[in-house]
């Protein structure tokens, strides 16, 4: 009767489901990014990884979405250092230096001018 209450004790193996883990995506991902890179299309993406063409799409819209933004302290850092170009800029055209307009034009570009 030992071995039957030992034998009760186990605990049945969950099934495991058919959705992707995190692992599994984010790699999935990789793939998906490279090979947009190399110039497949999105249909041809979704045979290769087995998926439909719906899902290959809202994938490929989720990973261009999460375009890398600059963390705010360095927006930060760089609006602070790009002010300070331009006041240095403007400085040397208000003293009759003419050569300072490509520096002016340059920082104006960098803050998207």
């Amino acid at each position: 009767m030992a071995e039957t209450e030992e034998k009760n004790d186990v605990k049945p193996r969950r099934k495991r489901s058919k959705r992707s883990t995190q692992r599994e995506m984010a790699m999935r991902d990789a793939r998906l990014v490279r090979a947009l890179a190399t110039g497949q299309s999105i249909e041809e993406l979704a045979a290769q990884e087995g998926v439909s063409l719906r899902r290959a799409r809202e994938r490929v819209s989720a990973i261009l979405s999460r375009a890398a933004d600059p963390p705010a302290e360095f927006a930060q850092f760089r609006a602070s250092r790009l002010s300070e170009a331009m006041i240095v800029a403007y400085a040397t055209l208000n003293v009759g230096d003419l050569s300072a307009i490509d520096r002016v034009i340059r920082v104006t570009r960098e803050f998207g001018g």
